[in-house]
């Protein structure tokens, strides 16, 4: 996912848009891949007698909730999600189920994650923003990130989940990279422009976003 990403990434900041459009094409296709195989999406992938709502593998003939390491329910978890950037907004397209993922593993811990601590809430912040910013809030200086990530790169994500709400994919835009969320019935808008001059992205409710070239512009309402 985060090849998928960056070759988009990269393929649009050359102009090259054959190769943005690959990583477009990968990211969009691998998203509902996993989503369904990995995540159980719909409820009606996994096998009946197959007891957890997860699987940290899949094969060719099947999945497996085991890792390649001796680790506990967070990691088989978290497998799925690390490391976060702005390319995992996708596990964020289904905000309840979502959810219903992120409450699966606090049932089988019996309470909140300590494990991999920033993963879990970056991830509980694509279903509730606000309950992820609170855990940051409360345990920010007693906890150690993920080898991956840092106490201001979680703090960002949480806290701007939390203004800005969950992810809308019902909005959609004239551009590869783009973002749009909802919180309340108040929509955010979001879009990069890797161009070197300025860029007018239209959103496909009638919004209009100006965004100056290299640079990330966000508008709200």
């Amino acid at each position: 996912m985060h090849f998928a990403a960056a070759t988009a990434h990269f393929g649009a900041l050359t102009g090259d848009e054959e190769l943005r459009d690959l990583g477009v094409y990968l990211h969009t296709t691998q998203a509902s891949t996993i989503a369904r195989y990995w995540q159980n999406a719909g409820g009606d992938t996994f096998p009946e007698d197959y007891p957890e709502d997860v699987v940290g593998m899949v094969w060719g003939d099947g999945g497996d909730y085991r890792i390649w390491w001796d680790g506990g329910h967070e990691e088989h978890y978290g497998i799925n999600y690390l490391p976060i950037t702005a390319g995992s907004l996708y596990l964020g397209h289904d905000p309840e189920h979502a959810g219903v993922i992120y409450e699966s593993l606090v049932d089988k811990l019996g309470g909140e994650p300590d494990i991999w601590r920033d993963i879990h809430w970056a991830h509980r912040a694509l279903s509730d923003g606000d309950d992820a910013l609170r855990m940051f809030e409360e345990q920010w200086q007693t906890y150690e990130p993920e080898a991956g990530g840092s106490k201001p790169h979680t703090y960002q994500w949480v806290s701007t989940l939390a203004e800005f709400g969950t992810v809308d994919v019902s909005v959609t835009a004239d551009t590869a990279h783009y973002a749009v969320f909802d919180k309340g019935g108040t929509s955010t808008y979001t879009a990069f422009n890797p161009g070197t001059g300025p860029l007018t992205v239209t959103f496909s409710d009638g919004t209009s976003l100006e965004v100056p070239a290299g640079e990330t512009a966000v508008t709200t309402g």
